[in-house]
């Protein structure tokens, strides 16, 4: 859970990163429209030059709730997997001062089994939700790995556009 906060956290300063650099490349745009509106009249030509603006769009995507997708494991009590050759064990833990060694040593196999047939489905149920956020944080990942890059390349751009107004 900590893991996947951090990872939001970043997601979310990236974001104001971006929106940032889009207000900054306003900016940028208006200094380059004075200076070369004032470069036009120093030179006498009274044309007006267009001014670009280039704003890179933000894509954000809701990451699910961590607390949504946990559910109970009851759900693997009723699987094929967990009911070993159809016996009933609660009615074998009965059964299990028999005078019979034979008998007493299969009841209690059967329901150490059953201790670790239910202990299994649990097992599995863990890992498949571990699996399910592990999923889901590689592309928490993906997404700040991108917004990060776009960061980088409009900050480059910005500081080429900055170091040409300053030398003219």
């Amino acid at each position: 859970m900590r893991q996947r906060e951090k990872l939001e956290k970043t997601d979310r300063q990236l974001d104001e990163i971006n929106a940032t650099l889009r207000f900054s490349q306003k900016h940028i745009n208006g200094i380059k429209s004075v200076f070369s509106s004032l470069k036009n009249y120093m030179s006498g030509k009274n044309e007006a030059s267009p001014t670009t603006s280039s704003s890179t769009p933000s894509t954000v995507k809701s990451a699910s709730n961590l607390d949504n997708k946990l559910s109970d494991y009851d759900r693997y009590d009723n699987h094929p997997a967990t009911r070993l050759r159809d016996n009933d064990y609660s009615s074998t833990q009965t059964h299990l001062n028999s005078s019979s060694g034979s008998k007493d040593f299969s009841t209690r196999l059967d329901a150490n089994l059953q201790e670790m047939c239910s202990s299994i489905s649990v097992l599995k149920g863990l890992a498949s939700e571990l699996g399910s956020e592990i999923d889901s944080q590689n592309e928490l990942i993906g997404n700040i790995t991108d917004k990060a890059e776009r960061a980088d390349l409009t900050i480059t751009k910005q500081s080429d556009q900055m170091n040409k107004i300053l030398k003219k």
